[in-house]
C-alpha cells in the first residue's frame, strides 16, 4: 500500500452503496465534475461529501433526460396546483373547516353569517361567510 493510499483511507469509499469523499476539495476539482463532457453519468459522486452531484454537461445535452425532467417537473407542479386548489375549497366550504384551516383553537363567538376565535398565536380573528363560503374577514375574493 502505497504512502497516498494510506493516507486517503477511510477519507474516499462508498457507505451504503454511496460514495464519499472526505479529502480537501479544489476548484479544478469541483469544474471537472460539474461539467465532465466525457462523463457518461448524468449524476456523478460528489467532489466532497457524501452522495451525488449533477454533471451539468451530460444532463444538458442529453434530450432525452431533460425532456423526462420536464415533464416531471410539469406533472409536480400541476399536483401541487391541483392539491391546493382542493385544499382550499375544502377549508372555505364549512365554517369548521376553515377554522381548523385558520388554526383556530378557541371559539369566542359564533352566528350562521360569522364566527370569532382565537389562533395558536394568540391572535383573534373573525370568520365570515360570503356567498356561501367562510373566509377571513377583510380577505373576501375581489369579483368583477
Amino acid at each position: 500500500m502505497s504512502t497516498k493510499d494510506k493516507r486517503n483511507k477511510g477519507r474516499v469509499g462508498t457507505f451504503l452503496g454511496i460514495p464519499y469523499d472526505w479529502r480537501k476539495p479544489s476548484l479544478s476539482k469541483y469544474q471537472k465534475t460539474g461539467w465532465k463532457k466525457n462523463g457518461r453519468r448524468v449524476f456523478a459522486p460528489k467532489v466532497f461529501g457524501w452522495g451525488y452531484t449533477i454533471n451539468f454537461y451530460r444532463l444538458f445535452h442529453q434530450k432525452k433526460f431533460v425532456l423526462l425532467a420536464l415533464i416531471v417537473a410539469i406533472i409536480l407542479i400541476a399536483w401541487l396546483v391541483i392539491g391546493k386548489s382542493i385544499a382550499l375549497k375544502r377549508a372555505h366550504s364549512s365554517f369548521e373547516n376553515y377554522y381548523a384551516f385558520r388554526g383556530c383553537q378557541q371559539l369566542l363567538e359564533r352566528t350562521s353569517d360569522y364566527g370569532v376565535c382565537r389562533t395558536d398565536s394568540g391572535a383573534v380573528i373573525k370568520i365570515v361567510k360570503y356567498q356561501d363560503k367562510w373566509y377571513l374577514d377583510g380577505d373576501l375574493p375581489f369579483r368583477l
